[in-house]
C-alpha cells in the first residue's frame, strides 16, 4: 500500500530547550523519558524515517549569567547523539544555577530557538521542513520585554505577544512542558497555536502541564491481517522480531535501558515449547492462536515499542521482579550516598551518586510501568500470580538478591504455579501498583508515584503529626538552601523535606495554595536581631506564623532528612542572618513573602507569612536610648568605670523593653501573636530541633511547654511563637544585638579601646547574676560611682516623665 504524496518523509527539525534550575535537573530523566520520550515517538510516525529527524539543544539561566544566559547551544544532529549528550549534566547545563531569585531569561531562550530554526530552514531549501519546539519549564520567567543576546538584529523589537506569528511564519509547532511553576506567558502562545493535542500518554502529576501541537497522528500503518495470501502466516512468529525495529523512535526510552551491574542473568535462547503437545484443558489461559507456539501461556504479544531487554523480562516475571528490587535498592543506596555527600560538602561525591541515578532511573521506571500492567490487566492473570509470589519471598527474605547475596533463584516459566510456603498471607494484588519512584535529592520536593492502573496500595505511609495526634500541617514540601560552604569556597546545596505547622490564633491567612512545592531559601543582607525587637516587628506588621518540623516522605531516610534539618538550622544560627523565599504572590509580582529564624537556643525554625503583600519591611534593631547628660559622665569615666555604667545602662534598657512588652501582652492579645509571659529560656546545648530530634526547648521551673517537650509534633498542642519574643529573661543573640548597640554608642564617644574588653566578656558570659559585665577572667572591673548611679537615675526619670507626657 503505498504512502501518499504529502505524507512522503519531510526532514523534521526539532529544537528542545529548557532552563537550568535546580527543579528542572531533579526530574530531568522523568520528563525525558515519560513525556519527550512518547512526543519523539510521534514525531517520527510523522516523518515515517527517524533519519530525517535532527534535533538541537538550547538551555538558559538568568540574564545575569555571564558571558550571556546560554548553558549550552547545539546546532542540529542526529538525534542519537544528542540524545546521548543530553543525559549527561555537564553538557546540558541542566542544574547548574538557581533561577529562582531573578526568573530565568526564558524569552533570550525562545528567541535563539527562532535563530536555530532559521539556520535549519535555509539548510533544507530544497523542501518545506517541519518544526517542533519542546520547551521544558521548571522556573518562572524575569520581566524581560525585549530579548538582549540576540545574535540577528532582526529579533531585537521580538516580544511575547509578538512570538506567535514568528512561530507561524516558520511552521512551527510550539509545545511546552511545565513542572511545577506558573508561566502565563506560555499559555498566550499556546492559545494562537494550531493543531493542538491532548497528551495520549499518562501525565506523572497534576503540577506537570503539558500544552501540545502539530502532534496529530496522521498516519497509521496498515495492520498486519491485511496479506495477499494465507500462506504467509505460518511465518507471522518468525516475522515477529521485526517489530522491534520501530524502538528507533524514541531513543530517550531505548537507548537509557541499560543498567550495568543489575542485568540479570538470562539463557542464551528461550526454548520453544512442543508443537505437538496440547495446551492443558484446566489452564486458566487466554485463547491464543495455534500459529504463535512460542509464546508463553496465557501470556500477550509485547508492545513493538518495548527495549528488547525489558521484553524478555517481562517473559520471566521472576527475573523483572529481581531486577525492580536489586534496581531499588541500588537507588536508594544512591539516594544516602548522594545525601551524605551534600550535607558533608562533597560536591564531587554528589555529582557522582546523581550521574549514576540518572543511569538507572529510566530502566527503573519501565519496569515499574510493565509490572503496574501485568498486575492489573486480566489477561496477564499468570505473570501477576508469579509476580505477586515472588514479591513475597522477597519481603520475606527468602532471597538474597537485594540485600547482596548475588545469586538469583532459578525462574519459573510463566504461566507455571509456584509452591507457597505454609503460613504466607496473600499479597494485595495491588502491591506494585503504587510503587514510589525514589526521590532525586535538590529535586521536586514531593515524592511523586509512578502512574498507576489502579489505585496505589502500596507501604504504609511515614508516620506524620497528625497521625501522631499532633496539629495538623497547613503545608508540606521543602526546603532549599544554596550558598558558599566555608570549607573549601565551593558551592553547597541543601534540600530538606518538612511540613509547616500553624503558629497563629489570627492575622493574615497563609494562603497555602499560593505556596510552592520548595520553598528556595536566600539569605538575607540584615542580620538577625534580638527576639526584644523581633517581637515589635510582629506586632507592627501581624505576620502568619508557622513552625518548621522534618518531614519524612516515603523513600527519603529519616536519619539523613533530620541530619540536614538540623544542618540548615545551624547554617542559618551560624551565618547570624535571616532567610527569606520568594514566590509568584496572587498580585502578580514575585516579592519575598516569608521570614524564616531560628527559635530560640537555635532549637527550631520558624517562618513569618505574608502570603498576600510580601514581606513589608525588615526587622531592625531598636537604636538604644542614650541622654546627653549620661554620655557626659561617660566621657569623664575610666575604662573600668565606663564598662560597668554601660552594662548598668543595659539592665535599665532591658527592664523597659521587658515592661513595655508585658504593657502590650496585657493589655491584649497582640493580631497573630497570643502571649505568653510564663516562660524563661533553659540554656541547654543538648537541647535538639522539634519532630523527635531532642527534648523540651523551655522550662520554667517546674512548668514547661507542651508543644516543645514533646519532642515536636504530637508532644502537646501548637508552639506559641509568642513565647519566642515575650519572655523574662534575654538569650544571647539579644545580648548580641545589646552589644551591637552600645559598640555604636561607644564609637561615637571615641572609647574604642575601652569597650573591646567589655563587649568580649559580655558575649562570653557565661555564669553569673543577670546583667553583670565580665571583663577577662571573669573578675569585675572597677566600681560603680554614687554620683554615677544619681546622674542615670536621674536621666532615666526624666525620659519616663517624657514618655508619660507624651
Amino acid at each position: 500500500m503505498a504512502i501518499p504524496t504529502d505524507l512522503q518523509p519531510v526532514p523534521i527539525g526539532v529544537v528542545i530547550l529548557a532552563d537550568t534550575s535546580l527543579d528542572l535537573a531533579a526530574q530531568w530523566s522523568q520528563l525525558l523519558q515519560l513525556y519527550v520520550g512518547p512526543i519523539f515517538k510521534r514525531i517520527t510516525e510523522q516523518s515515517q524515517s527517524a533519519k530525517r529527524i535532527q534535533l538541537s539543544f538550547i538551555s538558559y539561566g538568568t540574564s545575569e549569567r555571564t558571558p550571556s544566559p546560554f548553558a549550552c547551544k547545539r546546532y542540529f544532529h542526529e538525534v542519537s547523539q544528542v540524545v546521548k549528550k543530553m543525559r549527561e549534566e555537564a553538557w546540558t547545563g541542566v542544574g547548574t544555577c538557581s533561577t529562582t531569585s531573578h526568573g530565568a531569561a526564558a524569552l533570550d531562550g525562545l528567541v535563539a530557538a527562532l535563530e536555530m530554526f532559521d539556520i535549519f530552514i535555509a539548510s533544507v531549501a530544497d523542501s518545506t521542513p517541519k518544526c517542533h519546539l519542546i520547551h521544558l519549564v521548571a522556573s518562572t520567567f524575569n520581566d524581560a520585554i525585549h530579548p538582549t543576546f540576540n545574535d540577528d538584529t532582526a529579533f531585537d523589537d521580538t516580544t511575547w505577544d509578538s512570538l506567535s506569528e514568528e512561530f507561524k511564519k516558520r511552521n512551527i509547532f510550539y509545545s511546552s512542558i511545565v513542572a511545577g511553576v506558573e508561566v502565563p506567558q506560555l499559555k498566550k502562545i499556546y492559545e494562537a497555536s494550531e493543531d493542538k493535542v491532548t497528551p495520549w500518554f499518562n501525565i506523572l502529576t497534576p503540577s506537570h502541564q503539558l500544552s501540545l501541537s502539530g502532534l496529530t497522528q496522521t498516519y497509521v500503518p496498515p495492520p498486519s491481517p491485511v496479506k495477499r495470501t494465507a500462506e504467509n502466516r505460518p511465518s507471522e512468529s518468525n516475522k515477529r522480531p521485526r517489530t522491534s525495529m520501530h524502538i528507533e523512535t524514541p531513543p530517550f526510552v531505548a537507548e537509557s535501558a541499560s543498567v550495568p551491574d543489575i542485568k540479570p542473568v538470562l539463557p542464551a535462547v528461550v526454548p520453544k515449547p512442543e508443537p505437538s503437545a496440547p495446551p492443558p484443558v484446566s489452564a486458566p489461559t487466554m485463547p491464543t492462536a495455534p500459529a504463535a507456539p512460542s509464546r508463553p501461556p496465557g501470556s500477550q504479544p509485547i508492545p513493538s515499542s518495548m527495549p528488547p531487554e525489558i521484553e524478555v523480562l517481562v517473559r520471566r516475571p521472576t527475573d523483572l521482579v529481581d531486577n525492580w528490587a536489586r534496581t531499588e535498592a541500588k537507588l536508594k543506596q544512591l539516594q544516602q550516598a548522594m545525601l551524605a555527600a551534600r550535607n558533608m560538602g562533597d560536591r564531587q561525591t554528589e555529582e557522582q551518586a546523581h550521574r549514576e541515578m540518572l543511569k538507572i532511573q529510566p530502566m527503573y521506571h519501565r519496569m515499574v510501568g510493565i509490572i503496574n500492567a501485568l498486575t492489573s490487566k486480566p489477561q496477564f492473570a499468570p505473570q501477576k500470580a508469579i509476580i505477586e509470589q515472588r514479591q513475597r519471598e522477597i519481603a520475606q527474605g527468602l532471597h538474597p538478591l537485594v540485600t547482596g547475596g548475588g545469586a538469583v533463584a532459578p525462574a519459573v516459566p510463566a504461566g507455571m504455579p509456584q509452591r507457597q510456603p505454609p503460613g504466607h498471607a496473600r499479597l494485595n494484588s495491588g502491591e506494585f501498583k503504587g510503587m514510589n519512584v525514589p526521590m532525586m535529592i535538590g529535586g521536586p520536593p514531593n515524592a511523586m508515584p509512578m502512574p498507576s492502573m489502579a489505585p496505589p496500595q502500596g507501604p504504609q505511609p511515614q508516620p506524620t503529626p497528625e497521625t501522631q495526634g499532633g496539629p495538623k500541617p497547613i503545608w508540606r514540601g521543602s526546603l532549599c538552601w544554596s550558598g558558599v560552604d566555608s570549607t573549601n569556597g565551593g558551592k553547597r546545596d541543601m534540600q530538606v523535606f518538612v511540613a509547616a505547622i500553624s503558629q497563629s490564633n489570627g492575622g493574615q491567612k497563609f494562603h497555602v495554595d499560593t505556596w510552592p512545592d520548595a520553598l528556595m531559601l536566600t539569605p538575607t543582607q540584615q542580620p538577625m536581631v534580638p527576639m526584644a525587637d523581633l517581637g515589635a516587628w510582629a506586632k507592627r506588621t501581624s505576620p502568619a506564623v508557622a513552625m518548621f518540623v522534618p518531614q519524612n516522605p516515603q523513600n527519603v531516610d529519616k536519619a539523613v532528612n533530620d541530619q540536614s534539618f538540623r544542618a540548615l538550622i545551624q547554617l542559618i544560627a551560624t551565618k547570624k542572618v535571616f532567610a527569606v523565599a520568594a514566590w509568584t504572590l496572587p498580585n502578580g509580582s514575585r516579592d519575598p513573602g516569608c521570614l524564616l529564624f531560628t527559635g530560640p537556643n537555635n532549637n527550631s525554625l520558624l517562618g513569618a507569612f505574608f502570603p498576600e503583600t510580601g514581606i513589608p519591611e525588615m526587622p531592625k534593631v531598636d537604636g538604644f536610648p542614650m541622654n546627653p547628660q549620661v554620655e557626659q559622665e561617660l566621657q569623664k569615666m575610666t575604662p573600668e568605670q565606663r564598662n560597668l555604667t554601660l552594662n548598668k545602662l543595659m539592665q535599665i534598657h532591658q527592664t523597659q523593653q521587658r515592661s513595655r512588652l508585658m504593657a502590650a501582652g496585657g493589655g491584649g492579645n497582640t493580631p497573630g501573636m497570643p502571649q505568653m509571659h510564663n516562660m524563661s529560656f533553659n540554656n541547654n546545648p543538648g537541647v535538639g530541633p522539634p519532630g523527635g530530634m531532642g527534648g523540651g526547648m523551655f522550662n520554667n521551673g517546674g512548668m514547661t511547654n507542651s508543644a516543645f517537650n514533646g519532642g515536636g509534633p504530637g508532644g502537646g498542642g501548637p508552639v506559641n511563637p509568642a513565647s519566642f519574643f515575650n519572655n523574662m529573661n534575654m538569650s544571647q543573640p539579644q545580648f548580641n544585638g545589646m552589644n551591637m548597640n552600645m559598640m555604636s554608642m561607644a564609637q561615637r564617644m571615641g572609647m574604642n579601646g575601652g569597650m573591646g574588653a567589655g563587649m568580649g566578656g559580655m558575649n562570653g558570659m557565661g555564669g553569673g547574676q543577670p546583667g553583670m559585665m565580665m571583663g577577662n577572667g571573669g573578675q569585675m572591673n572597677g566600681q560603680i560611682n554614687a554620683n554615677m548611679l544619681q546622674a542615670l537615675m536621674q536621666a532615666r526619670n526624666q525620659q519616663q516623665q517624657q514618655q508619660q507626657q507624651r
